[in-house]
């Protein structure tokens, strides 16, 4: 005996349906009064919601301790020491070994002075340094 195979017809008619019928009336108009025939939202809108928003975890003007990392510690440094994350005014730096991490310790005053300085704010108040692959 062979077994029916189950018919997707109407799930699909009935898809159609929803798209082209009444019930989608409301979907239409609400896309119609946004000028937006297709139901996408331009990314430039979402880019602009997301950045508006005060609830990120992150402040992206923090994001500049990156770039100027190597200017603020210098190259020997940087190639042992890389900013890992920022969170709540804690930079935590990657850095090779315990050496580097002992040296840096010394250094942490004027490390984070010369980082503030540069944001032209208060953006670091506290550094730690822990080791591990710096950049990863």
């Amino acid at each position: 005996m062979e077994k029916k195979k189950k018919s997707t017809t109407s799930l699909k008619r009935g898809s159609r349906n929803i798209l082209r019928g009444k019930k989608n009336n409301n979907f239409v108009q609400r896309l119609s009064d946004h000028g937006n025939p297709t139901g996408c939202t331009p990314i430039k809108e979402v880019i602009d919601t997301i950045f508006a928003t005060s609830a990120l975890p992150i402040n992206f003007d923090d994001m500049r301790i990156w770039k100027l990392w190597d200017g603020v510690v210098g190259k020997k440094i940087a190639e042992h020491a890389r900013p890992f994350s920022i969170k709540k005014g804690i930079l935590l730096v990657k850095v090779t070994d315990s050496i580097w991490l002992q040296e840096l310790e010394f250094k942490t005053e004027g490390i984070k002075e010369k980082l503030n300085s540069k944001l032209q704010r208060k953006a670091v108040k506290k550094i730690r340094f822990r080791v591990g692959t710096p950049g990863s």
